[in-house]
């Protein structure tokens, strides 16, 4: 019990070094319950002396002094002084953090090459939190195999490599493992919104970049004729709706342009449009956060049609539809004739009437989807 607890303390003394960003300074720890507590965990005669014990042949090895009471020299400890951090380190048999840092410097540079800069800037800030002993992001250097993962991912991401792959054929492809991305979600989401900024959950993020299992179809209903890689198919007459690869379009054309382009996010509220209404509208599925595939296509839809043709969306009036609403509005943006996506049955005497409490929603949090785009409320 006593040596045990003797370790504990030149532990938390270490430690303190090891996290400290001035190493220079003098450590030391004075023995008090708030302090020392593990001092104090022992209260038999026979654990008290295994611990002075201990203590003393860590003094005697040079990582150590040791203050002890005038008035019972030996007997009653004061103050503990870290000498030598690195005879400590070898006496409690644990690694240098610096050791370790460099260590997981060198497995980097040998795994991860980027041109972009704010992955370097990661690369380096994860380093240095690790050679104090700390760890950033969520990431200890117990986890540079993890890390590692995430800067590739990253920085394929950047380079647009997840364009044309599925979820696990990007993973596989990119970082060796059909499931890596599906294990770094949370600090890929954290990482990249770092940077880029965005309010996204992990899965509504991998969405966007679809980074997804299975690429969803686009389900369509229009008077148009969609032309593909190497045929068309007329869609005047074809009931409820198509269904196409996003990637497999290559232009679509009109005789006549429709009178709306309705983006819808419920798969149900979509199939109720495209069998109730019959007014010329143009209907589109949007399934939950729209892909680039997705988002290409409503960019090619928006270059064909003049301000006359009002662009809408209908979701969910929830923290989730009003970002997907500011998703689809960010395909509309960018260009010289931006333009502004409507809310469709997105208003505030329907969330009155039939919107239910959500308890975890911070109005901050609304507040910082409708700065994004204030045609939403």
């Amino acid at each position: 019990m006593g040596n045990t607890a003797a370790s504990a303390l030149l532990l938390r003394l270490f430690e303190s070094w090891q996290k400290s960003a001035n190493k220079d300074q003098t450590f030391s720890r004075p023995i008090t319950r708030k302090m020392a507590k593990e001092y104090f965990s022992t209260t038999t005669f026979h654990g008290k002396e295994q611990l002075h014990a201990r203590l003393r042949t860590a003094e005697a090895n040079g990582c150590i002094s040791l203050t002890w009471a005038k008035r019972a020299p030996n007997k009653v400890l004061e103050r503990i002084t870290l000498k030598d951090p690195t005879k400590l380190a070898t006496f409690l048999d644990v690694p240098l953090a610096s050791e370790q840092a460099a260590d997981a410097r060198e497995q980097i540079e040998k795994h991860v090459r980027t041109e972009f800069e704010w992955i370097a800037v990661i690369k380096e800030d994860l380093v240095l939190a690790w050679h104090h002993g700390k760890s950033l992001h969520g990431l200890g250097v117990a986890d540079v195999a993890k890390a590692i993962s995430v800067l590739n991912a990253l920085d394929a991401v950047s380079q647009g490599c997840h364009r044309g792959h599925d979820l696990r054929s990007f993973s596989v492809t990119y970082l060796g493992n059909s499931k890596t991305m599906e294990s770094i979600k949370g600090i890929f989401r954290t990482l990249w919104q770092h940077h880029h900024g965005g309010d996204l959950e992990a899965q509504e993020l991998y969405e966007s970049l679809g980074l997804v299992k299975f690429a969803q179809p686009v389900f369509l209903q229009a008077q148009c004729t969609v032309k593909l890689n190497n045929t068309q198919i007329d869609c005047c007459n074809v009931k409820p709706y198509i269904g196409l690869a996003p990637q497999s379009i290559n232009d679509i054309e009109f005789d006549a342009p429709p009178r709306y382009v309705l983006t819808i996010e419920n798969l149900a509220s979509f199939n109720r449009h495209c069998d109730e209404i019959t007014d010329g509208g143009l209907i589109l599925y949007s399934n939950g956060f729209p892909s680039p595939d997705f988002g290409n296509l409503i960019r090619l839809l928006h270059h064909k049609f003049d301000a006359n043709v009002p662009f809408l969306h209908w979701g969910d009036v929830d923290l989730g539809g009003l970002r997907i609403f500011c998703h689809i509005q960010s395909f509309l943006l960018g260009s010289d004739a931006a333009r502004t996506l409507l809310p469709h049955l997105m208003n505030k005497e329907l969330i009155v009437a039939h919107g239910q409490p959500q308890l975890k929603l911070r109005r901050s949090q609304f507040d910082t989807v409708v700065e994004k785009c204030p045609s939403s409320v």
